[in-house]
């Protein structure tokens, strides 16, 4: 949240959506050559506000608008959270590890720019009801 501030060169602590695509365009789309076509243009922003407004919402029903630390908090939770399974592959739960891997943010981040209700939205429900009472004391 801090780079992306220094990047956009805002203060407040909190990034809006045309903060938040401006970094993503820069960091995580710019590379593309792909990036001159129009569909694809098109595409990735709508992929990018999908996903701002999930990482905004920080699990709440509705995005405020804004990302800020306690989003990011519950993003990076999210991250960090597992499926545990059972020897017949059978949902148990969730667990932590404490370590994101590129294939953990790889498959998070797909799921973040689906617009559906999916594994990573219950994900973000979770982590809000874990961090919303430690976030208050």
């Amino acid at each position: 949240l801090l780079f992306i501030a220094k990047e956009v060169k805002n203060k407040t602590g909190k990034s809006n959506y045309d903060e938040y695509e401006t970094f993503m365009m820069k960091y995580r789309f710019g590379h593309y050559t792909q990036m001159n076509y129009s569909k694809y243009m098109d595409e990735v922003k709508t992929q990018l506000k999908i996903a701002f407004d999930k990482i905004s919402a920080g699990g709440r029903d509705e995005s405020d608008g804004l990302i800020d630390k306690f989003d990011m908090a519950v993003f990076i939770y999210v991250l960090l959270t597992k499926s545990d399974r059972g020897e017949n592959d059978q949902f148990k739960g969730f667990k932590i590890n404490g370590i994101i891997t590129p294939f953990d943010y790889a498959v998070s981040e797909k799921l973040l720019f689906e617009d559906k209700n999916n594994l990573l939205n219950i994900k973000f429900k979770v982590a809000y009801e874990v961090l919303k009472d430690i976030w208050r004391e």
